[in-house]
């Protein structure tokens, strides 16, 4: 089920049961789950932040069935301050990827460089591009 919404021009849809492209596709099912980590890094490592993330998440998406994507941005204003978003096309290959000994010693490498960790899990409310 989706609801349309217009708003300033653009084209909104609310998302019940998967994420609907403007043509009325479906490309994300009802239990893709999202995973996000913020990270505040202690200055002086983040270049050895990034190339870590960049192993882990070419070992996740190899490595882990249903790994759509992962994406870490940077702060434009604050260089160490960065967010991690993983895309994973159900709980079980999130529990998967969230239980296999790679995640837990990356993450477990990640947070040493860091000064502040935050991570959270979310579903898709609300689905929106042109």
């Amino acid at each position: 089920m989706k609801q349309r919404l217009a708003a300033w021009g653009s084209e909104y849809y609310l998302m019940r049961d998967s994420t609907i492209s403007l043509s009325g596709e479906s490309i994300m099912g009802e239990d893709t789950i999202f995973s996000i980590g913020e990270w505040t890094v202690t200055p002086g490592k983040e270049a050895l932040f990034l190339e870590r993330w960049r192993e882990f998440s070419r070992w996740s998406l190899n490595h882990i069935n249903g790994g759509r994507w992962v994406y870490v941005v940077q702060d434009r204003e604050q260089n160490n301050k960065f967010m991690s978003f993983g895309i994973w096309e159900s709980p079980e290959d999130y529990t998967e990827w969230r239980h296999s000994t790679k995640f837990k010693s990356a993450f477990a490498e990640f947070s040493a460089m860091c000064d502040k960790v935050a991570y959270s899990t979310s579903t898709e409310v609300l689905h929106r591009y042109r």
